[in-house]
Formats: structure tokens, C-alpha cells, sequence
């Protein structure tokens, strides 16, 4: 274009007015100037010049920024500093200002960043006032998330997390229902392919065959192909040819009848771009990184669906240069500045110097911080009327959130009456911001429930209560404390968040109890060594069905400790009962009963049938802490044995124990023979059962007759057992998150 301006003898153009110095734009831009001025064009500099009144703070601080006379600030309100410890709160007062405001702010200009404006449009839109919607990227925008979340899975080991996380976007490829069932199983057994998995895509089945036809119900099959496929090592990575077919399905799902416009037009452009993306590249394989990092700058390039512009007076900037004629009023965030090369530049000194040597010359430094303070005084000058400064203190840097107009006039800004608390103003009811009125009403608020002894149970929950089938997880939880039980088992109150894998430790746990369900079968006990031997082929496969997250590289300690220790365990459980001449009568049984008013329903580990006749119920556990299992036992508080004990033989002569994989122990009370460690109990598991039983019949009459339960570690009135079990009742609670109502001291 330069070359052809030279050999030009006539232009179409008379004038090109410049925003900055002709000596200060960057060199390619600076030649493209020249070559239109030797074809005869005028280029002049554009007039910056103050604009505010003279007798006015704003005016006094653009006469000391453009000549340097030093006038006293007087607080008249055309000149204001909004000092907020957060954007949040600096965007409410802003918008609460916006909405009061002074009659005469239209054509009101925002020099904000991106993540700022987002703010502000919520703030003002809340108000009935029209957005800025400024935005141009959102790579959070429902929609454009599905792409490269669906990419995130791609890869083996399996992340499930990503899997978790593609479930459950807000506009998935897959029905709510689906995605929800799916990412139920997945959080209870974390891998494609186990039995949990596998009831799920049943249930979907059964759903499908029963809706009526022409639902639209695309089936099973349809939904599968975006869960369940080939995946790819990260390196050498996908072939390209998957990646076209992958965005061919996110472009097909986003407009499947070839439709131009909705909300989802944006993700099927950013799929037709990923594909036009990798068609060029000169790569049979992309690899893991390469492409992850395609999808992501692909949805951060796509516009906002849902965000509009709408009609108003007011504009909004990212930058003070884009601000090049009058504004009534300039309301101007810290971070919004044009920052120097020094800070933003992506070459090295090295890189910079090959760059030139190549003929690409690279902007000057100096040239560009001219540039950048000339930009600074060119949106102060243009401000005509009132000129808000937002000093965000948590957004701040090594500056503490000074703005760039501050740092110019520090001298004139020293004591002046013109700045605003916003966090504080946030509380008030009446304040003044630039010279006019911010009214706030004070809302009726309710006191957070306080942190009592005893609450009130619900009467609707009686009824729930009554129809509730209990297990030995939840009848433990019961009598450790009551108030838990009532609000997590039977209200279903649980703590908000997404579906996540299970911690690695429960993790461990399920494997172990998969592994040895698959090693004891029924009858005699087989060699300890075959056990560890089955035992280690079995890991190799669960692992992957069912806990998939320990195949990932940061748990490769876990599972290599795993791996080792789960056969080796296996293998010390057949000596032991081996030795003992014990029986395997089964493992996973499940059992179900109903005990007056109790109804139960669970699943026993392992049941064995002791040498000297008597049935043992052994429940596997995989735990850092053994100490524990040994107090429940020693002060009659092991509930799950009790109940386990109950729902096989009611009142017969059973022992149960624990087996401790990880330490390799069978521990119980006397009279288990088989046990490694004895430990003596403080009372049978028929009592233990009686007290928990008289635990429930409580809180079911305390629910009937509107009275009262106890939290932590309190027991129901008239259950003295239940009481001496829970022990002291100032010991704080662990591993609880409703510690802020209950009244029982943190630790």
C-alpha cells in the first residue's frame, strides 16, 4: 500500500487529522502517513485542549495539566475521586449515581475495562437503565463453553472432573435429565464402565422407551456419542481428522437446521474456525496442549450472544485514546489506561533485535509512554462538565489502586474535598457524589439463626421421617448427632457446589471393597497367595471402571501405594481367616428389615462362618486413622456393626469387626475369634442397636408432637444410654460445616 501511495499522483483525501504526535505512532504506521503526505494530503495534529469551565475543579485541574497553574481544589462536584475497597462496590455507587443523577449527565462516557463494565451492566440493568455491553469476549458464555470442555475429555487417563464439568454446563448438548443421571454416577463411582455407570445408561433406557413418541427424545445412542469414545494419549495427541469431526458435531448440535441467528450461532462459528485452524497445519497429530489451547483461544474470540447494546446516551471505552471528542461527563476507572511497552510488550530485547534486522521495525518505548500520557491528557481535556475518577484499592497493584490523573496532578489532589467513600457510602443512607444526592432505603433485614442447644424439629418432617428407610451410614450419623441427621438425611439440606470426583482416600476405599468382593467368593477360603494374585488383576481393571481419577498424574503416589498395599492386604485377610478356619459365606449381601418403627436396608461386606459355628460380619475399612475404629467398639458406639448384625440374624449369635486394609488387621471385640487385635467393648451390639433404635423413636415423637432436638454431641430426652455414648458434651465437633448453628465450641 506504501509502495502504490508513492507512485500515486492524485488521492481522493484532502486531510487525515491525528489523535497523536505524528513522531510518536509506530513505525509501519508513521511510514503509511508519510507516503500520504507526499501524495499531497494534509496531516495535522488533532486540537486537545481543555474544555471544562474555568471556575470549576475540573477546569482548575485541566489548566494545571495543559499550562501548570496550581489552583486550589474547592469540591464543587465537577471534579471526584470514588475510593472503593471493590469493583463490586464501586460499580453499585457509580450506577446508584447514574440513576439519581444530575440532569444534565447525558452523553456520560465510562472508560472501564471489560471486567469492570460487566459490573457496571448489572448494576445499571438492575436500576432500568440500558447496558453498555461493551464486552466483546466471553469465553464464559454458556454455549461457548461446550467446545472446549468437550475437548477436556478427550484424553486418557480418563479426568473425570472434565467429564463432571461438560455435564454440567449451563447449555449442554445433552437434556438436563441426562446430563444430571450421568453425572450422579459419576460422582458416586468416578469411571466409564463400572456397574453404577452402567445402571444409569439403563434407567436412560428405560425413560426413553417409555416417553411417547415424537417427544423429541434423541435416544440413548445419540446422547452416548458425546460421553463415551476413543480417547487419545496427550501426546501424540488426536488425529486431525477427529478434531473435524468433533467440531462438526458441536456445529451440528449448535444449528441443527443450518439456522443463522440464536444464541447459539456464536459456538458453531467457533467450531467452523477451530476446523479451518487445524486444516492448515501441517500435522497428521495435535497434541493435547496444542489443541486445548486452539479450543480456548477460539471460544475467547467469540462475541457475546447475550449481550447488547441497548439505546442510550451514554458509551462506554476500554481505553482513554478511544475517547477523541467532548463528553458532558467522564467517569474513569484506575485500571483503564494505555500502559508502556516496557510493561506489555511480548518480545524480548533479543527478539526484538531479529525483528529489526529482518526490516520489521518495533515501536519506540519513549515514543510510546509519549503516547500513552498524551492519551491521559487527552480524555481529561475532553471531559466538559464532570470528571469521576474510580480508585479501586482491591483491584490495585503496586500503585494501591492510584489512578494515572492522581500520579499527573499529585500535588493538586493533597487534601482536596473531592474524595468519595464508596464502601462506606454503601451503608448510608443519604450521601453526595459530585455534587448531588445518592438516596439509599434501608431494606428490613432477619437475623441469621443464632447458635442454640435445641431447635425445633419441623411437624411436615414427621411424616418423612416415618417413611424413611435408614442404612448403617445414616443410623451412625444419627447418633453422633442428631441435628446433622435431621438436616443432611432427612431435610436433604447439603452444602451447594458442582458434582466433583470423591476425595482420593474414598477413592482407595471403593476400590479395595470392589477388589475384594471380586476375590472371596463363596465357600472355603481360597490360597492367600492366588488371592493376591487375583486381587492385583482386579485393581488393574476397577481402577479404571471405577476409580479413574487415580490413574491421573497427580495421583500417581496414591495409586502406586494403592496397588501395592490392596493385594497385599487381600492376601493377609485369606491367611487370616485361612488359619482360623473360617468359611466365605458371601460378600456385598444385601439385607433389608423392618424393627418396629425402623425400616433398614444395607449391604454387608463380608460374612464368614467361624470354626467354632457362629456367623462373623466383617465390614472392610479403608482409613488413615484406626484409633477411631478402635474407640467406636471400646465405647459401644460402633452402629454400622450393630446394624449390620441386625439385619442378618436379629438377637443370634453374630460377632462382627472391622478389617483394616491399609494396616492389615481384623480388630473386634472378645468374643470375635478371628480377630488379629481385641478390643474390650463397653457393652454389647444389642445395646448399642437399642440406644440408636430409642435415639430415632425419639426424634419421630419429638417431630410428631412439635419438640425438640439436640445437636452434637446432646442426647434426646429419656435416652440416658445414648447420652454416657456420646460422651462429653463441651467436646467440639470435627468435620462438620453446621458448627455455625450448633453450640458446641470449635476447636
Amino acid at each position: 500500500m506504501i509502495e502504490s501511495l508513492r507512485c500515486s499522483r492524485s488521492i481522493p483525501l484532502d486531510t487525515v487529522e491525528l489523535l497523536d504526535d505524528v513522531d510518536d505512532i509506530p513505525p509501519g504506521w508513521r511510514d503509511l502517513f508519510s507516503a500520504l503526505a507526499q501524495a499531497g494530503v494534509r496531516i495535522s495534529a488533532h486540537p486537545s485542549r481543555p474544555r471544562g469551565a474555568r471556575n470549576s475543579d475540573l477546569g482548575r485541574l485541566q489548566r494545571h495539566l495543559y499550562v501548570g497553574t496550581r489552583e486550589p481544589l474547592v469540591g464543587d462536584g465537577s471534579l471526584a475521586v470514588v475510593r472503593a475497597r471493590t469493583s463490586l462496590d464501586a460499580s453499585e455507587v457509580i450506577a446508584e449515581w447514574l440513576a439519581a443523577g444530575p440532569r444534565d449527565r447525558r452523553g456520560t462516557v465510562v472508560i472501564a475495562p471489560s471486567d469492570a463494565l460487566s459490573l457496571i451492566d448489572v448494576a445499571v440493568a438492575r436500576r432500568g437503565m440500558p447496558t453498555f455491553a461493551d464486552s466483546k469476549r466471553a469465553a464464559q458464555r454458556g454455549a461457548l463453553h461446550v467446545l472446549p470442555a468437550l475437548v477436556a475429555t478427550l484424553w486418557r487417563p480418563l479426568d473425570v472432573d472434565a467429564v463432571l464439568r461438560f455435564l454440567q454446563l449451563p447449555c449442554s448438548p445433552l437434556p438436563k435429565r441426562v446430563a444430571r443421571v450421568l453425572a450422579d454416577s459419576l460422582a458416586r463411582e468416578p469411571g466409564l464402565g463400572g456397574p453404577v455407570w452402567g445402571d444409569a445408561w439403563d434407567l436412560l433406557k428405560r425413560e426413553e422407551a417409555a416417553a411417547p413418541s415424537g417427544s423429541g427424545n434423541r435416544g440413548a445412542l445419540a446422547w452416548r456419542e458425546w460421553i463415551d469414545f476413543a480417547r487419545f494419549d496427550r501426546y501424540p495427541g488426536i488425529p486431525r481428522d477427529e478434531v473435524v469431526a468433533i467440531c462438526g458435531m458441536v456445529g451440528n448440535w449448535a444449528l441443527p437446521n443450518g439456522d443463522t441467528t440464536g444464541s447459539r450461532r456464536e459456538a458453531a462459528e467457533m467450531a467452523a474456525a477451530l476446523t479451518a485452524a487445524v486444516s492448515v497445519l501441517d500435522r497428521t497429530h495435535l497434541s493435547a496442549s496444542l489443541i486445548e489451547r486452539m479450543a480456548v483461544a477460539a471460544a475467547s474470540g467469540a462475541a457475546t450472544p447475550s449481550r447488547q447494546a441497548e439505546a442510550s446516551h451514554d458509551r462506554a471505552v476500554p481505553l482513554p485514546g478511544a475517547l477523541w471528542a467532548r463528553a458532558g461527563t467522564v467517569v474513569w476507572w484506575h485500571r483503564s489506561t494505555t500502559l508502556s511497552p516496557s510493561d506489555t510488550s511480548p518480545w524480548t530485547p533479543d527478539e526484538r533485535a531479529l525483528l529489526e534486522a529482518v526490516g520489521c521495525r518495533m515501536p519506540d518505548s519513549v515514543a510510546e509512554r509519549r503516547r500513552a500520557a498524551r492519551q491521559t491528557l487527552q480524555a481529561v481535556f475532553n471531559a466538559g462538565r464532570r470528571l469521576v475518577l474510580v480508585e479501586v484499592v482491591i483491584d490495585a497493584g503496586e500503585d494501591g489502586g492510584s489512578h494515572a490523573v492522581r500520579a499527573l496532578a499529585t500535588p493538586l489532589f493533597q487534601d482536596a474535598p473531592i474524595e468519595f467513600d464508596a464502601t462506606s457510602a454503601l451503608r448510608s443512607e443519604r450521601s453526595i457524589l459530585a455534587g448531588h444526592d445518592i438516596v439509599r432505603v434501608r431494606e428490613p433485614t432477619r437475623r441469621l439463626a443464632e447458635a442454640r442447644d435445641c431447635w425445633t424439629v419441623p411437624l411436615g418432617l414427621a411424616s418423612v421421617i416415618e417413611r424413611r428407610v435408614e442404612s448403617a451410614t445414616t443410623l451412625d450419623d444419627l447418633a453422633r448427632c442428631p441435628l446433622r441427621w435431621l438436616l443432611g438425611r432427612v431435610a436433604g439440606l447439603k452444602p451447594s457446589g458442582d458434582r466433583v470426583a470423591p476425595a482420593t482416600e474414598r477413592l482407595i476405599g471403593d476400590l479395595a471393597h470392589a477388589v475384594a468382593s471380586s476375590c472371596f467368593e463363596a465357600g472355603k477360603v481360597p490360597d492367600p497367595r492366588s488371592v493376591r494374585v487375583s486381587a492385583q488383576a482386579a485393581l488393574d481393571r476397577l481402577v479404571v471402571e471405577i476409580a479413574a481419577p487415580l490413574r491421573l498424574p497427580e495421583a500417581t503416589a496414591a495409586l502406586a501405594f494403592a496397588a501395592a498395599r490392596i493385594p497385599s492386604s487381600m492376601e493377609s485377610l485369606a491367611r487370616i481367616l485361612a488359619d482360623r478356619g473360617a468359611t466365605v459365606l458371601g460378600t456385598e449381601i444385601d439385607r433389608n428389615g423392618a424393627f418396629g418403627h425402623v425400616d433398614v436396608r444395607g449391604r454387608i461386606d463380608m460374612v464368614v462362618s467361624q470354626a467354632c459355628g457362629a456367623l462373623a460380619i466383617i465390614d472392610l475399612k479403608w482409613t488413615t486413622a484406626p484409633g477411631f475404629r478402635r474407640d467406636e467398639i471400646s465405647s459401644g458406639r460402633a452402629v454400622q456393626l450393630a446394624t449390620y448384625r441386625q439385619l442378618l440374624v436379629a438377637g443370634g449369635n453374630v460377632h462382627a469387626g472391622y478389617y483394616l486394609i491399609r494396616q492389615e488387621k481384623l480388630i473386634g471385640a472378645d468374643d470375635l475369634s478371628l480377630a488379629t487385635e481385641h478390643v474390650s467393648a463397653n457393652g454389647s451390639l444389642d445395646e448399642t442397636w437399642r440406644s440408636v433404635a430409642s435415639d430415632r423413636a425419639a426424634v419421630l415423637a419429638a417431630a410428631w408432637s412439635g419438640g425438640h432436638v439436640a445437636a452434637a454431641s446432646d442426647a434426646f430426652r429419656g435416652s440416658e444410654r445414648a447420652a454416657s455414648r456420646r460422651g462429653d458434651q463441651r467436646s467440639p465437633c470435627r468435620f462438620c460445616n453446621l458448627r455455625v448453628i450448633c453450640r458446641v465450641p470449635k476447636e
